[in-house]
């Protein structure tokens, strides 16, 4: 989502980045140096004694070795913004995106020959729009229809901590914090500002195929069919340290609101399931512990009483994203867009972040 400074209140922002997979270093050198102990193996006696690394093997040894080394390949993650990337194959992407670094690091060297000291995000977005302009490319946004547009309601389904006064949960292919391996800063505006932004906060982050697993039409406070199984894996950051979560919980233990035994263990709980996403891969392991998350992030936030909302309507996913019930239809045109053009939907991941 873009950054409207002419309205006061909280934004979604999005940032789509795509998966490309990169040739391992390290497993193409030991082949390489394989191959090359082969060659000179071939060219000496075979005589360990001669004290030489080729000399220990013979060269149909090497080459077997070499043979034997596998090729791996290194998952690398890249912005994606433009909506024509998305039917793109993965080679073509790589390409494109050096192309449009390239266009955009031109266009700093002329803001720096024009006087300006730094690129700020008006700058950023500005080369944004000069790379799309450029190659003729359309941004993501339009592919998601509603999704970053400013609904209050709505943000505690991909937040918890920004629940406000909703009824509806978290999506279970939701996870909290921003992934370590997200694509790093590209010269262009690629949908969020900078990470060091006081402003961000509540990131969180899913896979496109855990998106799409949802199912709009259940009951927003469910957690049935909530792409739950599809949740991302791997190190993840988080703007709050174990020892900022520790002393939000002990302010929250001395408040006036937490007397009840069972609210105060439900606290600690949350707490513990909050500080153990720090330091696993595998996030939040059970439901139960996402409920204690989800009155952690309440309590955190302040929203109003502790853990008391108002009674409102049953709502389902859709209807409380999007009153015009278009949501469905978007995501399913974006899921049809991305696979009939051979793409895997795993291969995108949706960052999600707010500001104040």
């Amino acid at each position: 989502g873009k950054l409207d400074r002419t309205r006061m209140g909280t934004d979604m922002h999005l940032r789509l980045e795509r998966r490309t997979f990169r040739l391992d270093e390290a497993t193409s050198r030991t082949r390489l140096v394989a191959l090359i102990l082969a060659k000179r193996a071939s060219r000496g006696g075979g005589n360990a004694a001669h004290g030489k690394p080729w000399d220990l093997l013979s060269s149909d040894l090497w080459v077997r070795v070499a043979q034997l080394c596998p090729i791996t390949h290194q998952p690398v993650w890249m912005a994606c913004p433009f909506a024509d990337w998305l039917v793109i194959a993965a080679k073509s992407f790589r390409e494109q995106v050096l192309r449009a670094e390239s266009a955009a690091a031109e266009f700093r060297a002329q803001q720096v020959r024009e006087g300006v000291a730094e690129c700020d995000f008006d700058d950023e977005e500005l080369a944004r729009r000069l790379v799309a302009e450029k190659f003729g490319l359309k941004d993501v946004e339009s592919k998601f229809g509603c999704l970053g547009e400013r609904n209050y309601n709505a943000f505690g389904l991909f937040s918890a901590g920004m629940r406000w006064r909703s009824q509806a949960k978290q999506l279970g292919c939701m996870r909290e914090g921003w992934p370590k391996n997200r694509s790093q800063f590209v010269g262009f505006e690629g949908g969020f500002m900078s990470d060091d932004n006081p402003d961000i906060h509540s990131h969180c982050f899913c896979t496109l195929d855990g998106l799409f697993s949802v199912d709009w039409d259940v009951d927003s406070a469910s957690e049935h069919r909530n792409g739950f199984h599809l949740r991302p894996k791997g190190p993840v950051e988080f703007v709050q340290s174990a020892a900022s979560i520790q002393a939000s919980l002990q302010k929250m233990l001395e408040s006036e609101e937490c007397k009840d035994d069972q609210v105060r263990a439900q606290l600690v709980r949350g707490a513990e399931a909050r500080a153990a996403e720090l330091h696993s891969d595998e996030g939040t392991a059970n439901r139960e512990d996402l409920h204690a998350f989800d009155a952690f992030e309440d309590a955190q936030w302040g929203w109003g009483s502790l853990f008391v909302r108002p009674p409102v309507p049953p709502q389902t996913r859709g209807e409380v994203l999007d009153r015009f019930g278009t949501i469905k239809e978007h995501l399913k045109a974006l899921e049809g867009l991305i696979t009939e053009a051979d793409n895997d939907p795993a291969d995108f991941r949706l960052l999600v972040a707010f500001d104040n």
